[in-house]
């Protein structure tokens, strides 16, 4: 699977940034590179920014690069998601 946008594929790198800075066992919130790129884009609203977020995490997992966890259990990548997930490396 590829990315289908210069932003996909931009949130994707940041999600690694940010993954990066973290403790190796850490994960985070797919908000938490959403409010980043917003922020670094001067874009106001970040909620906008949730679903193609998702879409680079899905991308990322396909990929084996992340995991997608949800109350501590790992989601199928290609799976469907519904509520609060959180991303980390594998």
């Amino acid at each position: 699977m590829t990315y289908q946008t210069p932003q996909q594929e931009e949130l994707a790198e940041l999600i690694l940034v940010l993954l990066a800075q973290r403790r190796a066992d850490a994960s985070i919130c797919p908000s938490d590179a959403a409010r980043a790129y917003a922020a670094s884009n001067d874009l106001n609203d970040w909620r906008s920014l949730m679903e193609p977020t998702r879409d680079a995490a899905r991308i990322l997992a396909l990929q084996g690069i992340i995991a997608v966890t949800q109350k501590g259990r790992t989601l199928q990548a290609d799976g469907p998601w519904r509520g609060a997930i959180r991303l980390k490396l594998v």
